[in-house]
């Protein structure tokens, strides 16, 4: 069960998950990003991650539109 969850990307609230993927499509690969995070106690803690869009791409998964049950996995592209 998730114990933490994000509340920051880049010194950027994030304030749901619309507004965590605005965020992350905005990051190139080889990025450095800074991550804030917060436990169930309200404990604050920050890393700093390195993006690899090569081994670890960011995607969606998102039901398919008229495909009741189905799903697809769709990546986010990287900004030009």
């Amino acid at each position: 069960m998730p114990k933490n969850w994000l509340v920051e990307l880049n010194g950027q609230k994030v304030p749901d998950l619309p507004g965590f993927l605005a965020l992350v499509r905005t990051l190139r690969h080889g990025d450095n990003v800074r991550v804030k995070t917060c436990d169930l106690n309200g404990k604050i803690a920050s890393y700093t991650i390195k993006t690899d869009h090569d081994y670890w791409r960011s995607y969606e998964v998102c039901p398919v539109e008229g495909a009741p049950g189905k799903w697809e996995m769709r990546t986010i592209p990287e900004p030009e």
